[in-house]
């Protein structure tokens, strides 16, 4: 099969497109009013008979099985199928006598190519299961306050006595302690320690924020 692009003028746009399976990927010229002009010989054919594939246009056109779709390869089997129907039908009225219409010829087709699809009724989708409610959320029990010594020599500043800021008119100023607390990860003396348990999470985060 060839496949022919042919562009005549240069202002054209887009060219033309031809499938053929006459011809071969030759060129002829020929002397129209004393120009000559070269073109794929599948063009000089198309153009002598021309009149002739219009027509066959023209016949596809009022039966055609093509639709709309973004798919080209569609649109290719879709013309193809139209062609090899009005051609069938052309063969098959030269070989009788008394001519059959062209929709009582396309009928039997259509009904035939209908009984080979899968026309079961599709299956109707399932219920999906209820989720279950999410359980409420339980709230965190209060860690408990355990102080630990610190490894070594390490020490941390106290959060409960301890006071670094430099605007503060308190003099206690600043308090190290080797003890701490996993559970709020803070440092504090023992004596502190029954403080601690009165000290929200929130301020805690603010005390850290100030460090």
């Amino acid at each position: 099969m060839l496949c022919v692009s042919f562009r005549e003028k240069k202002s054209q746009t887009k060219p033309v497109l031809l499938l053929s399976t006459a011809h071969n990927a030759e060129v002829d010229e020929k002397v129209i009013r004393n120009k000559t002009k070269v073109k794929p010989t599948a063009i000089f054919h198309y153009n002598s008979f021309m009149g002739g594939v219009d027509l066959s246009d023209k016949q596809i056109y009022h039966h055609a099985a093509e639709r709309s779709t973004r798919r080209y390869w569609k649109k290719i089997f879709q013309n193809l199928l139209d062609i090899s129907i009005l051609n069938s039908w052309i063969i098959f009225s030269l070989s009788r006598e008394r001519k059959m219409s062209r929709d009582k010829y396309i009928l039997p087709i259509v009904e035939s190519l209908v009984s080979t699809a899968n026309l079961q009724p599709q299956p109707e989708p399932q219920p999906q299961p209820q989720q279950q409610p999410a359980l409420p959320l339980q709230p965190l029990a209060e860690p408990t306050h355990e102080l630990v010594l610190l490894e070594g020599r390490k020490e941390k500043d106290c959060f409960i006595c301890n006071d670094r800021s430099r605007n503060s008119k308190s003099s206690q100023g600043r308090k190290r302690t080797r003890y701490w607390c996993p559970a709020c990860k803070v440092g504090c003396h023992p004596t502190c320690l029954s403080q601690l348990t009165h000290v929200t999470d929130q301020g805690l985060t603010r005390k850290r924020k100030r460090v």
